[in-house]
Formats: C-alpha cells, structure tokens, sequence
C-alpha cells in the first residue's frame, strides 16, 4: 500500500474516532448525569438562593467591567452620541480609579468573572449553578465509571449523593466563586490520566483542565502539582504508565492557562496604564503569622518599605491587615490607590526579608497552617452568604445582591431575614466531620496499599496499579491543596474543601474493589 494510501487510512480512521456512534447507553448516561446534576444542586435549591461569598461581589464586578470594555469597543463610535467636554472626568482620576481597580483585582479570574456575570446576564444566577454541578455530576459519573471498570448506575448516585449531602461538593457547586472548577479540574486530569478517551472526550476533559487552571492561581498550582507527580508515577515500578500524549495535553492546557492570565494582565495595562496587581496576601499572611508583624516592630526603623507605615497597628489577623476584619486603623483596602500598588510591589521584598531575619518561626508557622488547613474542610462559609452580606452597606446595593435570587425581600428588610441560612448547623459539622475522616481513611488505604503492593500480595494487587495511582494523586492533591492554600493565604473552610469532596468520591468508587479483595483475603 502506498504511503498516500496509509495516510488516507490513517486520516478516516481518526474522523470515525471522533465521529463514531453514540453507545446504546447514550440516553441512560445523560439521564444518570441529570440525576446527578440534581443532587449537586440540592443544597442550593434547598437553600433558596445560590451561595455567595463576600469575594462574590469581586468577581461580579470584574465580570461586568469587562463586559463593558468589550462593549465599548464593539460599538460604532457614532453610536454613542459626544459627551459634553465639562462631563468628562479628569484623567487623573481615570487613572487612579483605574489603577487602583488593577492593583486590586489581580487576584480575580477573568476567565469565571465573564463566566459568572454572562451567563447570569443571560439566563439568571441558577444558570450558574447548573452549569458547575452539570460539569461536576459528568466527571463524576465518568470517573465512576473508570474506577470500577463498568457501569453502576447505583453507585454513581451514592457517589454523587455522598458528595452533595456528606461532604462539600454539594457547597461549592453552589457557590458563585471558582472553588468548584478546582475539584473539576482535579477530576478532569484524573479521567484523561486512567481512563483511555477517544479523541473528543481527550480533547473535552484537557479543556476542562485549561478552563479550571485560568479560575485561579491556587488551582493552577495544584494541577501543576499533579501533572508533575503523574509524570513521576510513571517512573515509579508500576504496571500502570500515563500515556505521554495525556502528560503533554495536561502540559498544553497549564501553560495556555499561563498564556491566557499573561494577556490578560497586558490588556488591564494598556486600558489603564497600570500593571495588574493583587492585594498582598503573603504579607498579610506574614503578618497573620507573627513573624511578619514582628518585622514591623524591630525592623523598621530607618527603612523606606511602605509596609512599615503599617507598623503601629496591631492587626488580628491576616484579614485585619487586608480588609480590616477586627477594626484595625490602617489597612490594604482602605488605602489610597498608590499606596496599594506600593504594598504588592514591594510584597516580594517584605516576604524575603522577613524569612531571612526569621526563617524557624516561619517555617514553623508555614507547617502549622498546611496542617490546619488540611483538616479545615468544612463549609463554614455557608454564614457569610447573601442574607448577611444584605446587612451591611458596602454589599446591600452592589450587584451580585441584585441578580441573586429571592434577596429582594431581604434587601427591603434585612431584619425581617435570618442571616443564616435554614440548612446550615449541623450540617456544617457532618461535612467538616466527614471530609476529615474520609481523607485520612485514604491516607491509611494509601497506605496499607503501597506496603501490600510491595509486599506479600503484590502480585495482585499489581493488576490495580491504576487505581493505586489515582489513590497517591488525591492523596497528592489534598496535601499539596493544604500546602498551596494554608501556607500562601492562611486556613480557611472553603479553601479545602474544594477539593475534600474527591476523598469520599474516591472511597465510594472503590467500595465494589475493597470488598472482593477483602472476600479473596478472608478466602485465603
């Protein structure tokens, strides 16, 4: 045959691989991911209203500036009839309100921001809400599917249910913030990474990976994380390898992710002039430890750092010295616009000096918070939602209140409306209960599993080393989440939880595997 001919051949076959038909299960499958879909989204549903964060109002805000300036530069010139030359505003306060939105709101996606606000433009707010549990119920069933090597529609929706009632994802599926896209994307890299997709699925589950790693910085290390210790996994004596052609996809997806936040902060610079910027969380952080505002007290004098104008205050914690959580006099968000972008540009600095003057307190205060922050894995955030956020002027008239559902009443009466919502409580507890003992269980069966792999029963636990794998990977990502989140921003509930959910999903999944190894133990 000729070498045109092969080619040809080669080129049908692909297409039939993108093209070929749907399973006879198609339509249960759909109906198996709806089913889902709804348990993701019975917290919220039972809740009211979607859950927001006080971050929620950011992203809103974002969202909608840009929308804007997308706006203005798709409409004809002419349409817009000339303001009169006394209304238009002075540049130099163009250029402070502009820089201080770009020093501000680095830390804000872009990519969930126009998600968030278009698709609640166009279809409401629990538009929102279907989409991220629409997505999650999918990985979840595909995953299922993967680990257990066939189709349990049972198991699939204990799987789900367990993660929507039990543990967080029910939360954060709900939650108008990015956290959801973190356990989305986790997921996703898992099914490319066990599972053998044709080449639609391979090219849908890398997008996936792409959109989470541009929803936030946080999510974006911990996939890089993952790709790399897949890629080491593989040098690992395991049966099981991760197909090249998947590492270099999950590679692709992070670094356009990279390229993507990089023409984003290009394009905040050439609107405003300013270079995009974030508050400055690791001073904060390291003032929130101790050894930062320590810094401050012995260090400063005689020194120009802008940081050190901060000295005098004696901030509670972390969120003190950013928002002014406790009162604090002197705080990042009620700076200047300068004075702002002076704090993020010189963070670099701050953070270094303050390790080298004293690097065993803050490594201490580093492990300290990874280790809290594993185990702070509840939904504690469920009390700082849109019936609170309603109770304070700074929120009450911003946008986000107005396109969340069912907040008008509200917002007309804040004291007629409980600030808490009717299915926190105990529930807080269950999850934060069974997110704790669900990740230890996996650590144990981790564990246990790598002693026996390499041990007396390694000749067959050797034909699972795929789920092993995927074992040490979520293992992997609740450690290096802790790390990332508590040591970089300081423990928070929603931080960890984004991705707590995977332990009882994966402890779920395994159930059918652990109980014949079990049976063949007690056999033998």
């Amino acid at each position: 045959m000729s070498q045109e001919a092969v080619s040809a051949a080669s080129g049908r076959a692909r297409l039939a691989r993108w093209f070929a038909p749907r399973p006879a299960h198609w339509r249960e499958t759909m109906l198996l991911i709806g089913a889902c879909t709804l348990l993701l989204m019975a917290p919220a549903l039972l809740n009211g209203r979607p859950f927001l964060f006080y971050d929620s109002e950011q992203y809103f805000n974002v969202g909608e500036r840009m929308l804007e300036q997308v706006g203005e530069v798709l409409a004809p010139a002419a349409a817009a009839p000339a303001a009169p030359a006394e209304a238009a505003p002075e540049a130099g306060d163009v250029v402070a309100r502009e820089g201080g939105r770009a020093s501000f709101y680095g830390g804000r996606s872009p990519a969930y921001s126009v998600f968030l606000v278009g698709l609640t433009a166009l279809l409401g707010m629990w538009a929102v809400v279907l989409a991220q549990a629409f997505l999650g119920a999918a990985l979840i069933t595909r995953f299922v599917d993967l680990v257990l090597g066939g189709r349990s529609a049972a198991l699939v929706l204990l799987a789900a249910a367990v993660c929507s009632g039990v543990s967080s994802a029910g939360f954060h599926a709900g939650l108008m913030m990015p956290d959801m896209f973190a356990g989305i994307g986790v997921l996703a890299l898992l099914c490319l990474l066990i599972g053998a997709p044709r080449l639609l699925e391979h090219a849908v589950l890398a997008g996936l990976v792409f959109v989470a790693a541009t929803t936030h910085q946080s999510t974006l290390g911990l996939l890089v994380v993952l790709t790399l210790s897949a890629g080491l996994l593989g040098l690992a004596p395991l049966s099981w390898k991760p197909a090249r052609g998947v590492i270099a996809s999950l590679a692709a997806a992070i670094v356009g992710a990279v390229a993507l936040n990089s023409a984003y902060a290009a394009m905040v610079e050439r609107i405003t002039g300013h270079q995009l910027g974030s508050a400055p969380y690791l001073t904060a952080r390291l003032i929130g430890d101790g050894t930062g505002a320590r810094y401050l007290r012995e260090r400063c004098a005689g020194s120009t750092l802008v940081t050190c104008a901060f000295a005098t205050d004696n901030y509670h914690d972390h969120n003190d010295f950013l928002w002014g959580g406790s009162g604090a006099a002197h705080n990042f968000v009620s700076a200047p616009p300068e004075v702002q972008r002076a704090l993020a540009e010189e963070q670099a600095h701050f953070v270094v000096a303050v390790a080298a003057a004293y690097p065993l307190q803050q490594a201490g205060a580093s492990i300290a918070n990874a280790f809290s922050q594993f185990f702070a894995a509840g939904v504690a955030e469920i009390d700082h939602g849109a019936l609170r956020m309603v109770r304070e002027p700074a929120f009450v008239h911003s946008s986000v209140i107005a396109a969340t559902p069912n907040t008008a009443a509200c917002v007309a009466s804040p004291a007629a409306c409980a600030h808490r919502p009717p299915i926190a409580g105990a529930w807080q507890y269950l999850v934060l209960i069974a997110n704790g003992v669900s990740a230890l269980a996996l650590i144990g069966l981790a564990g246990f599993w790598a002693a026996r792999r390499w041990g007396g029963d390694g000749q067959a636990l050797a034909q699972a080393d795929r789920l092993f794998a995927v074992c040490v990977l979520i293992v992997l990502a609740l450690v290096a989440n802790a790390a990332i989140c508590g040591v970089l921003a300081g423990a928070h509930d929603r931080y960890q939880a984004r991705i707590a959910w995977l332990a009882p999903l994966l402890l779920v999944a395994l159930t059918p595997f652990l109980s014949k190894r079990i049976a063949h133990a007690r056999r033998s």
